[in-house]
């Protein structure tokens, strides 16, 4: 595809190189994205204060509190550097068709371990944003594997995020090739968040070998009872205090190095006794209980501004007795957005786990799930699911049900994101438009 007289991608880096005026944009990318974590260290976070209280000094997420200026200029910088992502986010939607901004919308699954024909469709024809590996992509070589994932990148018109969940311990993707890593609760119970930020950013490094830029982790959830029935190890603690410490720890370090992380599972799993990807789970717990607890180290992190948080398949009878967490508006545009103040990018759990297809079909889940504020989904795992996906977004637009700003809504935010890590770059009419920048 062709926005505005240049490619968007044809290899890697190359459409980069390519593009006139536009030099220095990684380093500027690059600088975006430390600017935001120091803002954020500088603006004394309830996650960092958190953090000084349960060990002082912590070199991995334990700044020095800034002056009152110090503080001033920093909300000032940070203020600019968003409205400079809002505006090179807007330069792009401009040149997107509505078919090219639902696709960025979706983030697939894909099978096997060479560039395939069905790939092929998803990434070039249907301009999807994003694909999560699993272990079907990993059984070859490192080398098989990177080269898939580089070849998958270079196929894109605009870049995609190539996602993962590595989490550590029973949940390594990529064990085979850089053999074991700890569990989150290993973690947790190891009384070291300079480990734990160590740990983070050596899996962003080792993510990025394989040319992998995104990963779902860490997860926040509170183990109540006893942790996830299926992998107690996956969260970091029974108190919500620690799990949020370590969990901003662990993310800190995988942003460190550029990698786009994900919290999850939204509004959390740790007190559910059966597993999502066979039915739908039902807490019953109180509000006063969901929000000292599971919600906890959301509000904690929210001043991180986490890159995405995951929304999951779980009905919670305090808020929403009828639709799961993630196709619920209550939930997305109420708790998370309004309530929390979160602006961010927000994705689906597979919507292929019977927690929800046993209710509803892949068109309408997706459909259900933009109704309710989140912006990516993860929704197929062939080139024939995502176009039924495509079909019922559509048809939802054409109906009225969903309207086109809705859509673009979501895929600013899956642009800025874009831009903030280094992906897309910052055009030049953007860059000449702000001088302060560069100041």
């Amino acid at each position: 595809m062709r926005v505005g007289g240049w490619a968007w991608r044809q290899a890697p880096g190359r459409a980069a190189r390519r593009l006139r005026g536009v030099r220095g944009w990684q380093r500027l990318s690059v600088g975006l994205l430390a600017l935001v974590v120091l803002t954020q260290a500088a603006c004394g976070q309830q996650s960092i204060a958190m953090v000084n209280r349960l060990q002082s000094g912590s070199q991995a997420i334990s700044p020095a509190l800034a002056s009152a200026a110090q503080l001033a200029q920093a909300q000032m910088a940070a203020t600019r550097q968003h409205l400079l992502l809002v505006r090179a986010a807007d330069y792009y939607l401009a040149r997107l068709s509505l078919d090219d901004q639902i696709g960025q919308m979706l983030l697939n699954e894909m099978d096997g371990t060479v560039y395939s024909p069905d790939m092929a469709v998803m990434v070039e024809q249907q301009h999807i944003g994003g694909m999560i590996v699993f272990g079907d992509n990993l059984v070859g070589t490192y080398d098989q594997a990177r080269t898939l994932f580089a070849t998958i990148q270079a196929h894109a018109p605009i870049p995609l995020f190539i996602a993962t969940d590595q989490e550590g311990g029973g949940i390594s993707r990529i064990g085979q090739f850089f053999g074991s890593f700890p569990s989150p609760r290993a973690l947790g119970d190891s009384g070291s968040l300079q480990m734990t930020y160590n740990w983070g950013r050596q899996t962003a490094q080792d993510l990025q070998q394989l040319n992998i830029n995104t990963n779902f982790a860490p997860v926040v959830d509170v183990s109540v009872n006893g942790g996830e029935p299926w992998s107690a190890t996956r969260t970091f603690s029974e108190d919500p205090k620690v799990v949020a410490t370590y969990a901003t720890a662990s993310m800190n370090g995988e942003r460190s190095v550029g990698e786009v992380t994900g919290l999850k599972h939204f509004p959390g799993l740790g007190s559910i006794t059966e597993d999502p990807h066979l039915t739908l789970p039902v807490v019953t717990r109180s509000l006063d209980q969901l929000w000292s607890t599971e919600l906890y180290p959301y509000k904690a992190m929210i001043a991180t501004h986490p890159d995405m948080i995951m929304a999951t398949d779980i009905v919670m009878t305090a808020v929403d007795g009828n639709l799961p967490a993630e196709l619920s508006p209550l939930w997305i545009n109420g708790i998370l957005r309004q309530q929390m103040g979160y602006q961010g990018v927000v994705i689906t759990d597979a919507l292929w786990m019977k927690g929800i297809a046993n209710t509803w079909d892949l068109g309408r889940a997706a459909v259900l799930s933009i109704l309710a504020g989140c912006d990516i989904m993860i929704a197929a795992y062939s080139a024939g699911a995502s176009q039924g996906v495509i079909d019922a977004i559509k048809a939802a637009i054409a109906s009225g049900q969903i309207s086109p700003q809705r859509i673009a809504e979501s895929v600013r935010r899956i642009l800025m994101l874009k831009i903030q890590y280094g992906m897309l770059p910052i055009p030049a009419s953007i860059m000449a438009a702000q001088p302060v920048m560069n100041a």
